[in-house]
């Protein structure tokens, strides 16, 4: 999902990092054409030190992004989908003085800090005034959620994946 306006609107710079070249004008939406291809997170190394990284993969993106922060940066960590475990040059991510790893589960946040059904709202009065614009990248009856399921899995698809009730 990206933002017309998004961290741009506040002057940051915006970088994404992909595995496949196919999937590049999906995340060029979000950051033009600040854009690292590569298997490994560390090929984006020379962009940086970064205030912000969001890491959904882990293991070995996760320890490059640790070596990656700018002082007072921030790693937001939400995935694992490359593995569950990492090692990290630990002397190196506490020296570089206040940065922080957050781990973020979605339905944790929400209980946390508002009631679920508010942050929907305000995600789907976003995406109706077009300030936020998912990339919608199959569409599909609900009885069709396991060949759905199983793209999702291999990552056979960048984007998100509706799936209609009748």
């Amino acid at each position: 999902m990206h933002t017309k306006a998004g961290a741009a609107a506040s002057d940051a710079r915006v970088w994404g990092q992909l595995r496949r070249e196919e999937f590049r004008s999906i995340v060029a939406a979000s950051c033009g054409d600040r854009i690292v291809l590569g298997a490994d997170l560390r090929a984006a190394a020379p962009s940086g030190p970064f205030h912000l990284i969001i890491d959904s993969v882990g293991g070995s993106a996760l320890s490059a992004a640790l070596s990656m922060l700018a002082p007072g940066g921030t790693c937001v960590h939400f995935g694992v989908s490359e593995a569950a475990t990492t090692t990290f040059e630990s002397r190196d991510f506490f020296t570089t003085g206040g940065v922080k790893l957050y781990g973020l589960a979605l339905f944790h946040e929400l209980r946390r800090r508002e009631p679920a059904a508010e942050g929907l709202a305000l995600l789907a009065g976003l995406v109706a005034d077009r300030v936020l614009l998912p990339h919608i990248a199959i569409e599909a009856s609900w009885t069709e959620i396991g060949t759905i399921a199983r793209h999702l899995l291999d990552r056979a698809f960048a984007g998100k994946a509706v799936l209609h009730l009748t």
